[in-house]
């Protein structure tokens, strides 16, 4: 079925005729003031839009066609109008006395409005058209042949004398602190920006094209400048759009090239730290973003330029379309669509994907509970599912005129079975990051404050019970020991002395008395300084939690090391969103790291609280490990997601170091895709809301 009566165009619109396309044809360029864009059209569609006539029976405007020479049959028509629909060209509602119109400026408009722009809006700040027109003669000389040569000579310059520099630039930037480093980025950033808006500005205006505002723009809150060119598509030839297309990054190497030579040449420290940032930031936003061609900046524009394509991606997607319709049995003709469209288009949908999903995740991330969750649904829904549920509400209306066959049979048996696959079960092992340890730890504190005697390295050791895991000594205590020591010295003299004088008995006793008085105080001198070295409580391997050098002064109770006993034993930090598919029994393997052991073992507890700090400092990230986690003053590590300790007891324990860090792999129940997906959400939710 197709609409009953022709809907009505927006009388905000402007045809303007642009340049012959490939066959030699003219073509023509929909202007839409509103949207600030040009949508490039054959002069057939044209040639329909001006017989066009709101409320005439579709019926009747396909037999005027006819007359006029045009064919169209009903699913033509269909797609030519979800290609006005999708393209904003027609209002939102069916023409008719008896509905109210909503025009571009109404609430559906505004709605959709509001949800782009979110993503991306912008503030113009000058209208610099009279400006840039009236100085751009005086900047020939940068547009010049002379001024390439030298540019490159200086590239040439930049190539042979960057090797021995490299090291010092790794070093300044490793050297900067954190706030330090984003202020000097941040100022190369806003500088190679704005000469990139003031190429494009100046290249358009050299082709007669009006600049008709500059300003900021945030795309998903991050500020960028821009400088609308849009008048540039009113440009004929290629080669003119093709040098405003690529003014930006042209523009922006060649000051990446020049501020790289002064960095090398240049002996002012701060200039040339400042030109090395200037440099990285350009050559690392101009090539990987302005230059990509997957997205709608700089470098899709060239790549459309070079390629004589208007409207490259567009097109790509409807060759997509073409394709799929013809798959179904929607289209008799085997489209005839280039290779480069439909190649373009699957690189470009991937690309679209994996962008969005980004981008709906990060904003998720960044924003509070409810509306983290309302912005990632609504940024998948208009930007991934709503253009797949319209491409099917429009098979679905085309439907009566779908040509069944082994083509669509096929087609819709792939579809059937790519749909079935979201509710197959099949089994995966979940991944968490682990540490083998002991069945029993026992952590081994110092009793007293002291000074080391001697270096505590980081190596595992066996020790025996009772043995001593650190010598050290307290110099205050030292020296009081050596006082007593000397004085009960002096009064053994004398006793010996009194002895052999045989003086007063009474004398003797008393001497004897304070002779044992201070060797019971020499004995709690050194009682003291000896229990200041910990001890092993029991047999095992010990484990220092870091190395310690001699001469260290440590704390009272503080931690030296764990004593590890017991059968060998895997602890596993499980994600949130696996918890679930994690049960008691359930097989397991772990892998080490480095040192390539592999054991099999059974879960034997699951902890179903999230752990308030990581036990092991070696798993936090903090400390070069694999779970995001943050510093927590002088306790353990805190993850930044909630995570779940999972105990594995390790088959053929006895052979397993004490401790080893590694990942394990334990087997799930069975479960569809689209379970998975239902327990992500479920979680998410419970997560959000407290929800237990």
């Amino acid at each position: 079925m197709i609409a009953a009566v022709l809907p009505r165009l927006r009388e905000d619109l402007e045809l303007v005729e642009g340049d012959r396309d490939a066959s030699g044809r003219p073509a023509f360029l929909i202007r839409d003031a509103v949207l600030d864009r040009f949508i490039r059209i054959s002069e057939d569609t044209a040639l329909i839009l001006s017989k066009w006539e709101p409320g005439q029976a579709a019926e009747a405007f396909l037999d005027k066609l006819g007359a006029s020479g045009i064919l169209m049959d009903a699913p033509q028509f269909a797609s030519f109008l979800n290609f006005l629909r999708q393209n904003d060209l027609v209002l939102s509602e069916p023409f008719g006395p008896q509905r109210r119109r909503i025009d571009a400026g109404g609430a559906k408009a505004a709605f959709r409005g509001m949800v782009h722009n979110y993503l991306f809006f912008r503030i113009p700040l000058i209208h610099p058209g009279r400006f840039l027109t009236r100085t751009a003669p005086r900047l020939d000389v940068l547009f010049s042949r002379g001024f390439l040569a030298l540019t490159l000579a200086v590239l040439l310059i930049d190539v042979f004398m960057i090797g021995p520099r490299w090291d010092h630039a790794v070093a300044t930037l490793t050297s900067q602190g954190t706030p330090a480093l984003a202020l000097q980025f941040g100022l190369a950033y806003l500088l190679s920006k704005s000469i990139h808006e003031l190429a494009h500005g100046y290249a358009a205006a050299r082709q007669g094209c009006t600049v008709s505002s500059m300003g900021i723009g945030f795309i998903v809150g991050f500020p960028v400048l821009y400088a609308d060119v849009t008048d540039t598509w009113r440009i004929a030839d290629p080669r003119g759009r093709l040098a405003v297309a690529s003014a930006g990054i042209l523009a922006e190497l060649c000051v990446a090239v020049y501020a790289t030579a002064l960095w090398i040449l240049n002996p002012v420290p701060a200039l040339s730290e400042f030109f090395l940032y200037l440099a990285l930031t350009i050559w690392i936003s101009s090539l990987l973003v302005n230059g990509n061609p997957l997205m709608r900046f700089d470098g899709y524009h060239i790549l459309s330029d070079i390629l004589g394509e208007r409207n490259l991606q567009p097109k790509s997607f409807a060759a997509i379309r073409a394709w799929l319709r013809y798959g179904l049995g929607f289209s008799a003709e085997r489209p005839r669509t280039r290779t480069l469209h439909v190649v373009y288009g699957a690189a470009s949908a991937v690309y679209r994907v994996l962008l969005i999903t980004g981008i709906a995740l990060l904003l998720y991330g960044i924003s509070f509970r409810l509306l983290g969750i309302l912005l990632f649904v609504v940024e998948i829904w208009m930007f991934l599912l709503r253009p797949v549920v319209q491409e099917f509400r429009l098979l679905w209306r085309m439907r009566g005129h779908a040509v069944a066959g082994r083509r669509s049979v096929v087609a819709l048996g792939i579809l059937a079975t790519l749909g079935a696959l979201l509710f197959v079960p099949f089994s995966t092992g979940i991944g968490a990051p682990a540490v083998v340890t002991r069945e029993k730890a026992t952590t081994v504190y110092t009793r007293d404050a002291g000074r080391t005697q001697e270096t505590l390295s980081e190596t595992q050791r066996d020790v025996a019970a009772g043995a001593r895991i650190l010598t050290l000594d307290d110099p205050d205590r030292r020296i009081r020991l050596e006082q007593t020591l000397r004085g009960l010295q002096i009064l053994e003299t004398r006793r010996a002395v009194t002895a052999i004088a045989d003086v007063d008995r009474n004398r003797t006793l008393a001497l004897d008395a304070e002779i044992a008085k201070e060797r019971a105080r020499a004995d709690g001198f050194a009682e003291l300084l000896e229990g200041l070295s910990p001890h092993a409580p029991e047999a095992g391997v010990f484990v220092p939690r870091e190395r310690i050098e001699s001469g260290t002064w440590l704390p009272a109770r503080a931690p030296l090391g764990e004593i590890l006993a017991g059968g060998g034993r895997a602890v596993a930090f499980v994600s949130e969103r696996d918890l679930a598919s994690v049960r008691p029994g359930a097989r397991a393997v772990f892998t080490s790291d480095f040192a390539s052991l592999v054991r099999s073992g059974r879960v034997v507890s699951v902890g179903y609280a999230a752990v308030a700090g990581l036990p092991f400092r070696e798993l936090a990230s903090v400390h070069g490990g694999p779970v995001q986690s943050r510093a927590a003053g002088s306790g353990p590590p805190v993850s930044e997601h909630a995570v779940y300790r999972v105990e594995i007891a390790l088959d053929d324990a006895e052979r397993i170091p004490a401790r080893l860090l590694g990942s394990v792999r334990i087997e799930s129940p069975p479960r569809s895709l689209g379970e998975r997906a239902m327990m992500l959400v479920v979680s998410t939710f419970r997560r959000e809301f407290r929800l237990n």
